[in-house]
C-alpha cells in the first residue's frame, strides 16, 4: 500500500460540484501524488507538485483547492445532494446519468459507515459497475484503483461515485459464451497481444468503416447534450459511448486465452494484458488515449486485489477490460495500427523483461524515474510508475 502524510493530506481534497469536470483535474493531481510517492518522491516534492498543479494544470485550468471535511467518510455528511432518499435504489437510478456527483459521494460515504470499510463497499458495488470501465475515458476505474492502493477512504468513495456517475457500459449481455474465431484464424490467438495482431490483420478496414459510420450518426441515442460541454469539444468520450452502444462482434467474442491455464492465475493473466496494452501504446507512438489503457489496467488490478475477487469475477472484469480496449482502439482517431507493426513490436520488445541484476538496466530506470519526478504532465509520471512494476 502506498502512503505518506502528504498524500493523505491531499487525498481528502475535493471540489464541491455535481459536475465531474471540476473534480476531474483534481483527481489527476491526486493520481500524480500517488505515483510520485511510489517513485520515492519526498513529501516536499509531492507538496510542491500539488501546489503547482492546482495553481494551473498543463491544460490551463486552475483548480478549486477546497478541502473536504476529513470526517466526511466516517460521518456520511460528505456533501449536499438532490432531494432523494439515500438508498441503493435511488443511487441505481443515477447510473450513467452524469448528475449529482456530490450526492453519490454522500451515498457511498454512508455505505462505508454501514459496512465498515471502503474495501467492503467496493466488494458490494463494484460488480454492478465493472461493465462501466470506459467511464470518463477510464478515469473512474483509475481513481478507484489508485485510491484503494493508496489506502484513501475518500478517494475510494470518489472513485465509486465517478464510475457510477459517468457509467458507459461495454454491454456484457452481448458477450459470446463460446470461443469464437472472429479473427478468422484456424487456431485462436493464445495471448491478448496475438488477438490484437489477428484483429488488425483481418478486421482493420471493417472496424474503421464501422467507427466512421457510428461517429457520423448525430441522431444516436447518446446525444451530445448528455455530455458536459467541455467534453463535447474533445468528442472522444461521446464517440466511444456511441461505438460501445452500437457494438461490433469483435468486441464480444470470448478470447481463447481467457479460458486457458493462465486465466486461473491472476498474475499471469494481468501480465499478458500489460504486455498487450503496453506494446499497443508503443506502436501508437505514445498515443495519449492508449496510455490510459495502461494506467486503468493498474487501477483495475488494484481493485480486484483489494476486494479479493475470485477467479470468475476476475475473468469477467478482465473481459470487460478487453472489450473496452478493443472499443477504444476502434474509436481512436488513428484507428487500428497495421498488423505488421504490431507483430514487429512484439518481436523486438516482447521479451524485453528487465533483469534485476543488470547495472545498465538499473541506470536506465534511475534516469526514467528522475525524469518522471520532474514532469509537469501527470500522465507521464503515472506511466513510469506503472511500467516500472509491470515490465
Amino acid at each position: 500500500m502506498l502512503s505518506s502524510s502528504t498524500f493523505e493530506a491531499h487525498a481528502s481534497k475535493t471540489s464541491r460540484s455535481d459536475r465531474v469536470i471540476p473534480c476531474s483535474p483534481q483527481n489527476h493531481a491526486k493520481h500524480a501524488v500517488i505515483a510520485l510517492a511510489g517513485l520515492g518522491a519526498t513529501d516536499g516534492a509531492m507538496d510542491a507538485y500539488w501546489k503547482m498543479y492546482c495553481a494551473e494544470t498543463p491544460y490551463g485550468l486552475k483548480l478549486d483547492a477546497t478541502t473536504a471535511d476529513t470526517q466526511a467518510v466516517a460521518t456520511g455528511k460528505a456533501t449536499e445532494g438532490p432531494a432523494l432518499d439515500v438508498t441503493a435504489a435511488s443511487a441505481a437510478a443515477l447510473t450513467g446519468k452524469k448528475k449529482h456527483f456530490s450526492w453519490l459521494c454522500n451515498f457511498y460515504s454512508r455505505e462505508v459507515a454501514r459496512l465498515g470499510t471502503p474495501a467492503a463497499v467496493v466488494s458490494e458495488y463494484f460488480p454492478k459497475l465493472v461493465d462501466g470501465l470506459p467511464a470518463s475515458l477510464t478515469h473512474g476505474i483509475i481513481h478507484l484503483g489508485w485510491g484503494l492502493a493508496a489506502g484513501s477512504a475518500w478517494m475510494t468513495v470518489e472513485g465509486l461515485a465517478y464510475l457510477h456517475f459517468a457509467h458507459v457500459s461495454v454491454r456484457p449481455e452481448r458477450f459470446v459464451d463460446a470461443v469464437a474465431s472472429v479473427e478468422d484464424r484456424d487456431a485462436p490467438p493464445a495471448t491478448p497481444y496475438e488477438s490484437l495482431v489477428a484483429i488488425a490483420a483481418t478486421r482493420r478496414d471493417e472496424l474503421k468503416a464501422f467507427a466512421a459510420e457510428v461517429k457520423a450518426d448525430a441522431a444516436h441515442r447518446y446525444p451530445k447534450e448528455t455530455f458536459v460541454p467541455e467534453l463535447v469539444v474533445a468528442g472522444f468520450q461521446w464517440e466511444v459511448a456511441k461505438v460501445l452502444d452500437a457494438g461490433h462482434a469483435v468486441f464480444y467474442a470470448r478470447p481463447a486465452w481467457l479460458d486457458d491455464d493462465a486465466a486461473s492465475d491472476p498474475d499471469a493473466l494481468v501480465e499478458r494484458l500489460y504486455e498487450a496494452v503496453t506494446l499497443l501504446h508503443v506502436v501508437g507512438e505514445g498515443n495519449f488515449l492508449l496510455l490510459h489503457l495502461v494506467t486503468s489496467l493498474w487501477g483495475l488490478e488494484q481493485t480486484l486485489v483489494a476486494t479479493r475477487a475470485d477467479a470468475p469475477a476476475r475473468r469477467h472484469a478482465y473481459r470487460c477490460f478487453w472489450a473496452m480496449t478493443l472499443a477504444l482502439v476502434t474509436t481512436s482517431a488513428g484507428g487500428w495500427p497495421a498488423a505488421d507493426a504490431l507483430a514487429r513490436a512484439r518481436d523486438e520488445l516482447g521479451d524485453a523483461v528487465d533483469a534485476d541484476d543488470d547495472a545498465d538496466v538499473a541506470a536506465d530506470w534511475d534516469n526514467l524515474v528522475d525524469s518522471a519526478l520532474h514532469q509537469v504532465e501527470e500522465h507521464n509520471i503515472k506511466l513510469v510508475f506503472v511500467e516500472g512494476g509491470a515490465w
